[in-house]
């Protein structure tokens, strides 16, 4: 029986091999990587991919995308703030440029009305001016013939208002009698009734408008009871028409008031009517 010969390795045909091994394990892990970055890929750009799949089959935990998804609506709703205050900042600036436009035309309208005003002004300033010279040329004019002298012509106003008042011409001038029913006296007393006023309104006017005409003021009295009394009682009577005058804004240096008592009456004191008529005050109204 023959004997086959047997086949010896040798070292140099056992590394071949090994290396081919070696090489063929390195390629299956690398395909394996490959895979496997293709799957977490796919994972990653859709949720409930392959790679995804294959994460939750391995037990790996999987990335969310809502961060994202919160991120892209964040941006969204600060864009659109800031474009709402874009628009309400362009519209603030609008309406300023507005208003200051509209100062401005005010502004310009008072100016305006200023210098309208000051002509309106200047204007009637050169009238009034005009008129006064107007009139001093007429009052400085001659006139035709010979002028009345002012002093020896009577003041047709003051007769009016003497005439008005019912006064009487005496040697020591107009005397206007105020009796007792107008100054209402109560007997015995210096007191006048609140309604006297009015009867010297008429004459403290004719005294405002002639202011060189001096006042006598003389009271009077009728003939019963003491005739020293009645003295004092006709003076403090004559000095109360006095206040009254100097109530109305009649100089009191121009009055002189006097007391006769029951001197110079006007009526019978036997009855009571003529007795009436002797209390009285005479109002004297002397020229200069």
């Amino acid at each position: 029986m023959s004997q086959e010969p047997k086949e010896t390795k040798t070292p140099s045909d056992a590394a071949p091999r090994s290396r081919a091994v070696m090489a063929v394990a390195y390629l299956a892990t690398m395909f394996a990587a490959g895979l496997g970055l293709v799957y977490a890929t796919d994972g990653a750009r859709s949720p409930g991919g392959r790679g995804t799949q294959l994460a939750e089959a391995r037990g790996e935990p999987v990335a969310s995308a809502q961060p994202e998804a919160d991120l892209a609506q964040l941006l969204a709703s600060s864009s659109e703030q800031i474009s709402t205050l874009d628009n309400r900042t362009r519209s603030l600036t609008a309406e300023l440029s507005s208003a200051q436009a509209r100062i401005m035309a005010l502004e310009q309208s008072l100016e305006a009305l200023k210098v309208d005003q000051v002509a309106m002004l200047e204007v009637e300033r050169d009238r009034l001016a005009g008129e006064l010279r107007a009139l001093a040329d007429q009052q400085a004019a001659p006139a035709a013939g010979t002028a009345p002298d002012p002093e020896t012509q009577p003041d047709a106003s003051l007769e009016g208002a003497l005439a008005a008042l019912g006064a009487e011409a005496t040697p020591d001038g107009a005397r206007v009698t105020l009796a007792e029913s107008q100054l209402r006296f109560r007997p015995g007393k210096a007191e006048l009734d609140s309604q006297a006023p009015a009867a010297l309104a008429g004459i403290a006017k004719l005294l405002k408008d002639q202011p060189g005409i001096e006042v006598v003021l003389r009271g009077y009295t009728d003939s019963s009871g003491d005739a020293e009394m009645n003295l004092a009682l006709s003076e403090q009577r004559a000095r109360a028409v006095r206040d009254v005058f100097v109530d109305f804004g009649i100089d009191a240096e121009r009055i002189q008031a006097q007391g006769l008592g029951e001197a110079h009456p006007v009526a019978d004191n036997a009855t009571p009517e003529g007795q009436s008529r002797n209390r009285r005050v005479e109002v004297l109204l002397v020229q200069p």
